[in-house]
This record gives C-alpha cells, structure tokens and sequence, in this order.
C-alpha cells in the first residue's frame, strides 16, 4: 500500500526538524557557530574520517539545513538553498546558469530590485536581457534564441499580480528546444508554497524572498531557492563564493516561521479577496489587480493554477495627485506606510517610492507606475477593521 501523502500543515511542522538528543530539546537548536570539527575519528589507516555535511557555516550549518528542507518540502522539492536575502538567492540562481554573452528572457512586470539587477549589475558583466511586457507564455516563448540560458518570471508578479501560465509556457519551450531549452527560474514569493507550487507546473527553480510570508513576522532578511537536487548543486558553489549565506539565527526565526505557514496564508487570503471586493466598488478607486477580479487579465489562468490568491493588492487611485496618494497613508491608523510585505501586520506604499524607485523612468511609464498607484500587503488583523480604515483614509485622500 502507497503511503499516505501528509498535508502541509503537518511537513510545515514536521519536516527538517532535529531534536536535540543530548538535552531532549524539542524544536531544531540555534547552532551559532562559524566552524565544525571535521576529522571526527581515526579511520583504522591512520587518517581520520572528515565530517563532510558540516565544515564552515559559510558552506553549510546544520541550524540552516533544517530550515533548507522544512522550505524544500513545503514546496515539494528535492533540495533547498537559504540565502542571506531574498535578492541573494535571485543574484546566485541566475548566475548559476547563464554567462557573459548568453541571454535572460524576463517578465517585465516584476520586483523592481531584480529588474535593477538586470538593468545594472548583470548589464555590466555582458549578460544580456530580453523583456516580455505582457509576460505571456507566447511572448515569452517567442523570445527566446540559441543565447538564452535563462527564462525568468514572477506569480503572482508584484505589484500588478499578473500569472504566468507556467504550463503552457513550458510545453512550448519543450517543444522548440528539447533538451536545448532554458531554464524557468519563478520568483514565487507572493504566491507561497500554499497557494502555489511552481515546480509541480514545469518550473526548474522557485525562489523566494523568505524575508516574506514563509517568515511571516517582519524580523529577518532572508531568501530561499528550490529544485531539484541537480539543480540546487549548481547554485550552490555561488553561496558559497559570492558570501550571501544565512545566519544560523535568521534560519531558526525562519524554520519558526514557517510551522505556521498555512494558518496564516488562510487569513492572508480571505483578507486579501475581503479587501479586493471592497476596493473595487470605491467611487475613489480607479482599477484593482487582483487574480480573482472578473477584470483581471491573468484570472483565468489563476483560478486554473492556484489554491488561494495572497494578500497583495494594488489599486490606482482616480486622482492623479501625488500629494493625495501621501495623504492617503497619512491618514491609514492600522495600516504602516512601509516598504515590504508578507508579515502578519498590513502595510501601504507607493510602488513609485519604495519597490520600483530604481526602475528607468521609461520603463516605469511602460509598466503603469504611477505616483498614485497603491500597493497594500494585508496582514491578518480584522478584515472589517481593516476595510473601515482604508475607507476612512480614502474619505480623507
């Protein structure tokens, strides 16, 4: 008899935990040290049998490897990497696989830090990149060509939550190139292992910003790559030479955090459609993006790939005053004006601010950045409550 798959509540609980045998410690310990003995005993020839799991917590830390395969589970992977940052794993995962010379092909409608990524840094070692702006699979597709290593995307994309239609897109890479074809590397972070497992719909490589909702708590940078076990071997020589290697104290609020991944994403979720209907219907409110809105351009594909819908969501005001959008989160009470998301409190900012401030104007523009253009990460307060002060602020805007 097949066993009986576990569902994610329990491997959010359960999996990579190491119960400390020496004290009966339940819950994996904060191994907060840099170096481990390696040569552990004499191997009977006069050498000694090294320790090859654990030498230097720059490569590798046992704190860290239980928060390595709590995430790779979540996401039903092989293998995980942690890194330092969210932009960390970005950097290491696309190196990994494309050269000076050799070719991106990118949704353009992503986090602004990657496309500053791309734009600068990648630009500067000869890396070359190709944007789709309507992130379709046919246009994705269509733009690649022998020098492309690297096929990059984000669902739902932030802030606009556009969803790529991963399925389709990697039917037709397989058909075009075979063995050839690119990798699909797919930030995922907004969609979580919740409400969306990439690599279940033909993607090789899911990252995230585990800064985010795996951590849930607003109290650590850190960032985390899943695939298969090849895959992972290939990124991880760059955490180990380029340095973004997590702390094994970051790894312990991170495993913490993701025991309750679920519980949380249920509430993110139903806060986030409550807040989406509401905004929606506003006299104040010019256009809402969120998957599961009739208007949406991506809820179909959606609604055919996804659990839940997360808790992003971004409106463009009527007005085209910028001093009524800075009104507008000055007068929020519950939501914070702040940067980020994914923690269990809510928060406001403008995209033009904070996440996109380094794209090009030009691309700006061309993406619909707009300095009325809102972005709302909901927490997991009160949905009425939350609802009551966004109409309060808009009154006031």
């Amino acid at each position: 008899m097949a066993k009986r798959a576990r569902g994610l509540s329990t491997v959010a609980v359960h999996a990579g935990e190491r119960y400390d045998p020496s004290t009966g410690a339940v819950g994996t310990p904060i191994y907060q040290n840099s170096t481990f003995y390696y040569p552990r005993k004499p191997d009977g020839r006069g050498g000694w049998v090294a320790n090859e799991d654990f030498i230097y917590t720059r490569y590798s830390n046992p704190t860290v490897r239980a928060a390595e395969e709590k995430f790779a589970a979540l996401e039903g992977a092989e293998a995980g990497l942690c890194f330092a940052s969210g932009m960390a794993a970005v950097s290491a995962s696309n190196l990994a696989f494309v050269k000076p010379g050799e070719t991106i092909v990118a949704q353009a409608n992503i986090y602004g830090g990657t496309t500053s990524l791309f734009n600068r840094e990648f630009q500067r070692l000869g890396i070359n990149v190709a944007y789709a702006w309507d992130g379709s699979a046919e246009e994705l597709a269509g733009l690649v060509d022998e020098s492309t290593r690297v096929v990059y995307v984000e669902a739902p994309s932030n802030p606009f939550n556009h969803v790529v239609d991963l399925p389709k897109l990697r039917r037709m890479l397989d058909a075009k190139w075979g063995k050839r074809r690119p990798r699909i590397l797919i930030d995922a972070t907004t969609a979580t292992p919740y409400n969306f497992r990439p690599l279940d719909h033909g993607a090789d490589v899911a990252i995230h910003s585990a800064t985010k909702y795996l951590n849930g708590h607003s109290d650590i940078i850190a960032g985390a790559v899943a695939g298969s076990r090849a895959a992972i071997a290939e990124i991880h020589p760059w955490l180990k030479s380029l340095g973004g290697s997590m702390d094994p104290h970051q790894a312990f609020l991170l495993r913490r955090g993701m025991t309750t991944l679920p519980l949380r994403m249920r509430r993110h979720n139903e806060n986030g459609a409550a807040v989406a209907r509401m905004l929606d219907g506003h006299g104040s409110v010019e256009t809402v993006w969120y998957p599961t809105l009739s208007h949406h351009p991506s809820r179909l594909v959606a609604r055919r790939l996804m659990k839940g819908f997360g808790s992003i969501v971004t409106f463009q005001l009527k007005t085209r005053r910028a001093a009524a959008a800075r009104r507008f989160l000055e007068s929020l009470e519950l939501f914070a004006a702040a940067a980020s998301l994914g923690g269990v409190e809510s928060l406001a900012s403008l995209p033009l601010e904070t996440q996109h401030k380094l794209t090009p104007p030009a691309m700006r523009k061309q993406l619909g950045i707009t300095p009325t253009l809102v972005r709302l990460a909901i927490g997991i307060e009160d949905a009425a409550d939350l609802i009551a002060d966004l109409e309060q602020a808009l009154r006031r805007a």
